[in-house]
């Protein structure tokens, strides 16, 4: 089972935005908007340099711009240039059903219909841009990649795990 850390990885501050100290925020959350949501920002994955959030508001699909209180001009901006930012999950509010990607990595994967086989692990995550693609590791190594779509992933628990339906063949 995946552990559970305090401070996840939300995106990477690319570049200034204005010389009142903004900056560009590249979004590795699913939208903006969920990134939006938080008044802190950390530029640690143990919380210890936090960043208040003044305001920030969405320029695209994978881009924010944003305004710190500790942070007032393009010079203490530009030092802050490919930084990753980080969230707090304690103060992340997740739709019924939504987990983070984190959290399934390491999960076991299961049929759906026979729980008794089991086709691997899930090794990791990555999106296509219609839907993300499961990377399962099977037991003699192999990787299979699974669309995340209701037609394969039936069911996804913490605690059980990962219950498929593949098709013939894909494993």
């Amino acid at each position: 089972m995946a552990v559970n850390n305090k401070y996840l990885e939300a995106g990477k501050i690319t570049n200034t935005y204005s010389f009142k100290g903004e900056v560009k925020i590249q979004c590795n959350c699913d939208t903006p908007e969920f990134l939006m949501q938080f008044d802190e920002l950390f530029l640690d994955d143990g919380g210890r340099e936090k960043l208040t959030v003044k305001k920030m508001r969405a320029i695209n699909n994978i881009t924010v711009i944003c305004a710190f209180d500790e942070i007032e001009t393009e010079e203490s901006a530009i030092k802050l240039k490919n930084k990753i930012i980080y969230i707090n999950r304690e103060n992340a509010v997740l739709e019924e059903g939504a987990f983070f990607i984190q959290d399934l990595i390491g999960l076991q994967v299961f049929d759906y219909n026979d729980n008794n086989i089991k086709y691997g692990v899930l090794a990791d995550i990555f999106s296509n841009g219609a839907n993300d693609i499961y990377i399962i590791q099977t037991e003699d190594k192999r990787e299979v990649l699974v669309p995340n779509v209701i037609a394969f992933v039936k069911k996804t628990s913490l605690e059980q795990g990962i219950f498929l339906t593949p098709i013939e063949g894909m494993f």
